[in-house]
């Protein structure tokens, strides 16, 4: 199995250009009114203003960035080396219930269970009840 077969799995579409530039672009004017807040002691704008000045900026951002130019399609080779990645068995295999693989009572057949030693001596102590008391008081 050649590298490229490898980390043919591990590939991924790269991050869509338009969301990025959206999410920096918020990212920054929160920037810069947080900064001119703190250091230059600006009051800040009422709150539905500064919404708006940040909608307007994402979406002006994610309007003029450019389009993600998508994957192309798996040739024969990649293809070929996709069914052979997904045709490798799992290194362990299951058929029984979820909680079976990890459960001392749910065993194959003729498997001894293992369980852990017992320790005397750390077994909770018992709880005695609490006494009751009227409502409303203080013992």
């Amino acid at each position: 199995m050649t590298h490229q077969e490898r980390n043919l799995m591990s590939t991924t579409a790269p991050l869509e250009t338009k969301v990025a530039a959206s999410s920096g672009a918020a990212f920054a004017v929160s920037t810069v009114f947080d900064a001119l807040n703190y250091w230059w002691h600006v009051p800040l704008p009422p709150l539905y203003l500064t919404g708006a000045i940040t909608f307007l900026v994402t979406l002006a951002a994610g309007y003029l960035a450019p389009h993600t130019s998508r994957l192309k399609p798996l040739g024969a080779v990649e293809a070929a080396a996709l069914d052979r990645a997904l045709a490798v068995p799992p290194a362990v295999s299951h058929t029984g219930p979820p909680g079976a693989l990890f459960s001392y009572e749910n065993r194959p057949a003729g498997a001894t269970a293992v369980r852990p030693p017992s320790v005397p001596g750390l077994q909770a102590p018992p709880v005695a009840p609490a006494e009751p008391h009227q409502e409303g008081t203080t013992p």
